[in-house]
């Protein structure tokens, strides 16, 4: 293992990014501390894994073509019989690994540490079971994804409507931008989407077109790019390195009094508010403000387009978009989302969560050593 280019934050700082780093929270610097960084050269294999080191990577890609571990992602590596060695995909991969069996981590001064560790270990399990995608073999009709006529898409509408249809539209938008935005799979229903309570462009946009529809209001999807430069703003900056230049952007247009407006609705306050603190420019977009004849789109602004649309620029559907299966897993998710989940105090929650799942553990232990 040889020293090699980094970015240039340190790497605790990377740490911190991580999925158990974000759970740590303020024990993240001291646990860090008592582990050891190392680097893997492109195409070289992790050797000597242990059963008992817990690894992390700080930047690129550890694993094989088919299934690999990303930045934030944590793992135990032992070998089994038969198993290729993990190995450095593309450029060089940043490690930090614990020694599980070292004095320093089994001491009695660290035992509030090793308490942590394992509450974040577990927030960090309940993140991806509450995240769990469908199993391909159960993924909804693509042709279904916008299910308007859901019985909990239908009740929602009901409660969101006002006492006109641009008023309706309106509570719609505000309605569907309070949702927090966080990255995920998007083959997803709209009522999967209002279910869960988080999405992102395309099922933020798939659920806002929903409610539209179930309101008896003409709605559809806008494609527009987005650049790194922009989104990369909310991303840990080890996968910033992993991403494209541009991405296709998705959100909603409403058609108000005859006239269709753009009705970005992805990022929620917390979000904006993140946008213009890197980009003091983008603070004309804050507050969000949506109504009739005030049509919202971040992109158009970049983009110097028009916010009213034309009927040609509005697709009906996101069926082959929304269909495409991702290249993330849902661990790749979640370490991507640490920053966002920051930023709109999103899952915290499960540590508390976790907290009650060790109680009876711990009640159990201190019980055994008595006796």
């Amino acid at each position: 293992m040889n020293a090699a280019p980094t970015l240039s934050l340190e790497h605790d700082a990377l740490f911190r990014d991580t999925t158990l780093g974000f759970y740590l929270d303020d024990k993240a610097d001291p646990i860090f501390n008592l582990g050891t960084v190392t680097h893997l050269e492109a195409d070289a294999p992790l050797e000597n894994p242990s059963p008992y080191r817990l690894y992390t990577v700080l930047q690129g890609r550890l694993g094989h073509a088919a299934a690999w571990h990303g930045p934030g992602n944590h793992f135990m590596a032992a070998l089994s019989d038969g198993q290729p060695p993990l190995t450095a995909l593309g450029d060089t991969v940043i490690l930090w690994h614990l020694d599980l069996a070292s004095d320093a981590w089994q001491s009695p001064a660290a035992m509030p540490l090793r308490r942590a560790m394992t509450l974040a270990m577990l927030a960090a399990d309940a993140a991806y079971k509450s995240v769990a995608p469908v199993p391909d073999s159960q993924l909804p009709d693509k042709t279904t994804l916008c299910d308007y006529q859901h019985p909990a898409i239908q009740k929602c509408a009901r409660e969101l409507k006002g006492k006109t249809p641009a008023d309706t539209a309106r509570n719609i938008f505000y309605f569907v931008q309070a949702i927090p935005y966080r990255f995920g799979t998007w083959q997803e229903t709209a009522s999967t989407t209002l279910a869960k309570g988080v999405g992102m462009c395309t099922t933020k946009a798939n659920l806002q077109v929903a409610l539209c529809r179930a309101s008896n209001i003409e709605a559809g999807f806008i494609e527009a790019p987005l650049e790194l430069s922009v989104l990369g703003i909310i991303m840990p900056p080890s996968w910033r390195l992993l991403m494209r230049s541009s991405f296709k952007h998705y959100y909603a247009a409403m058609k108000i009094n005859g006239r269709w407006h753009s009705a970005d609705a992805t990022f929620n306050d917390d979000v904006c508010d993140a946008f213009v603190e890197a980009n003091p420019e983008f603070a004309q977009l804050v507050p969000v403000t949506f109504a009739d004849g005030f049509p919202y789109s971040p992109s158009a602004l970049m983009n110097q387009t028009d916010p009213f649309l034309k009927d040609e620029e509005v697709l009906t559907n996101l069926e082959e978009e929304m269909s495409k299966k991702s290249r993330f897993s849902m661990q790749h998710f979640e370490a991507l989302n640490t920053r966002l989940d920051r930023i709109q105090s999103v899952y915290m929650p499960l540590v508390n969560q976790a907290q009650q799942q060790f109680q009876p553990v711990q009640t159990a232990r201190r019980e055994e050593l008595v006796a």
